[in-house]
């Protein structure tokens, strides 16, 4: 990924819930999150130095297989039905209307959905992947590399800061690092752990 910029927005992901749409981004120092439902937009955002750990898993999202299955399976019924009922021509339209959904049907149980987690200190954001599971893996890379480099740095100022008081005459307990500081997240093994993560790796334009 190039450096990061101020203000700039990375789009890095989408997701559509049930009745709104999600668009994640990443910027100078966090992760950025719309959610639009109809006609207004709600943002948040999580800070590198707030992420208490980063999960990298794959599921096959039931939904998505109960409504492409439905279709698929309702469309392939009808296509039978007028096979044997002496409509061909009505049983290759309905043939190629259910192709879509039994193809998508077949693809996500083959490759499944990946899906990254970002847990902060009050809300999270999960980022899903389709079929772009190398950009899942960088993305996973990147945002480990800039929590490590964001948490260790506020707990190096945490300690410089302590090293002033206590020699100010300050007990040195007040002021001690906070555990989240002292110990940054790591990314915990995935169901399919990617190897040789590239630290700075740019991501794929949309």
């Amino acid at each position: 990924m190039t450096a990061p910029v101020r203000n700039r927005r990375l789009l890095i992901g989408s997701a559509n819930r049930i009745g709104t749409r999600e668009r994640f981004y990443l910027v100078a120092d966090g992760i950025e999150i719309d959610e639009i439902d109809h006609y207004e937009i709600n943002r948040r955002r999580i800070f590198f130095d707030e992420i208490r750990f980063v999960t990298y898993h794959r599921r096959f999202g039931v939904p998505f297989l109960a409504f492409t299955g439905l279709f698929a399976g309702a469309f392939l019924v009808a296509t039978m039905a007028m096979g044997f009922g002496g409509s061909p021509e009505a049983a290759v339209f309905t043939g190629i209307l259910a192709a879509p959904f039994l193809v998508s049907f077949v693809l996500r149980l083959i490759y499944r959905l990946d899906v990254i987690t970002v847990h902060g200190k009050r809300i999270r954001a999960q980022i899903p992947f389709g079929i772009k599971k190398r950009q899942a893996r960088q993305l996973l890379a990147e945002i480990t590399n800039r929590t490590r480099q964001a948490q260790r740095k506020i707990a190096a100022e945490i300690a410089a800061e302590t090293k002033s008081l206590t020699a100010a005459g300050i007990p040195a307990g007040v002021l001690s690092p906070p555990e989240d500081f002292a110990h940054p997240p790591e990314a915990p093994e995935s169901e399919e752990p990617p190897a040789n993560l590239p630290a700075a790796a740019p991501l794929p334009p949309e």
